[in-house]
């Protein structure tokens, strides 16, 4: 069997140890929670309890069938988790010492074997005339079980790898979901707290009840705010500085002796008059601050 592929060489081997200086090809296979690019020979080491390592027939790979077949008698190797088939081994009765291919030659082992050749003939590509010529590699029926094999292990990998990703994506795909939700929720609520608290604010205010509004204070936190600096304008200072004249002007009139009990009277109905118009312009005053 020959198959055809580019002059451009693929990239080398992930495989733990691999020496291969020509792996080709690559399979895409799920290994220790990551995607990598395994030799043939790697994917089968990899995976060495899935697959008879005399015959190469693939013993665990891609989903169940409804009737299974029986599977046949395997024998473990002593040192590794690879099988055999009791029929494939030579000696059916030297099972327990059984030692697979891996374990009998543990320097340099390799189940997939290429020659490479410049033609039909054997010439090796590295004596070519031509070096821009497509290079040939050459595979045998035993290497041709190996590389099925090892493509049946990839696309298992693979579709176990595929589906745990799906199950990985919903599950964080509801989990966003749910985290959207809430947040929408909770940002409804503040929403509607800080709309009531601003119209019972305004509710206070227009009713010009200072218990209440000192009582928000009270409870409100409190923050560090700057001093505002105090208003300055035509209407405040003359409001002020009649203020003043009237609370100096009541002052001078309670001082003067009484003349006579007409001038008496007289005078204490103009101190009223003169205090409630100072408590008048007291409250006004107070209630232009506090706006």
């Amino acid at each position: 069997m020959t198959t055809t592929t580019t002059s451009a060489a693929a990239k080398g081997c992930g495989g733990d140890g691999c020496n291969a200086p020509h792996p080709w090809p690559l399979h895409h296979v799920r290994h220790r929670g990551g995607i990598r690019r395994l030799c043939t020979s790697c994917v089968l080491k990899c995976h060495n309890g899935s697959f008879c390592s005399s015959c190469f027939s693939v013993l665990d790979a891609g989903p169940s069938r409804p009737t299974p077949t029986p599977r046949p008698a395997v024998v473990r190797c002593s040192k590794c988790p690879s099988v055999c088939h009791l029929t494939c081994l030579q000696n059916p009765n030297l099972g327990s010492q059984y030692l697979c291919p891996c374990c009998s030659n543990p320097d340099g082992f390799s189940y997939f074997l290429v020659s490479t050749s410049a033609d039909a003939g054997g010439v090796p590509i590295e004596g070519s005339v031509a070096p821009c010529e497509e290079k040939r590699k050459t595979i045998d029926l035993n290497s041709a079980k190996v590389l099925f094999a090892a493509a049946r292990l990839a696309v298992a990998s693979m579709s176990r790898a595929a589906s745990a990703a799906r199950v990985e994506a919903e599950r964080k795909v509801k989990e966003a979901m749910v985290a959207r939700k809430r947040a929408r929720e909770m940002l409804e609520r503040a929403l509607s707290i800080s709309k009531k608290e601003r119209e019972r604010i305004k509710e206070l205010i227009g009713s010009g009840d200072k218990t209440m509004v000192a009582s928000l204070e009270v409870i409100g936190p409190k923050k560090k705010k700057k001093k505002a600096p105090m208003p300055e304008g035509p209407s405040v200072m003359s409001i002020t500085a009649a203020h003043k004249r009237v609370q100096a002007h009541g002052i001078a009139a309670n001082r003067k002796p009484k003349s006579t009990s007409v001038s008496s009277v007289q005078g204490s109905v103009a101190v009223d008059m003169k205090n409630s118009a100072v408590r008048t312009m007291n409250q006004h005053l107070g209630l232009i601050l506090l706006l």
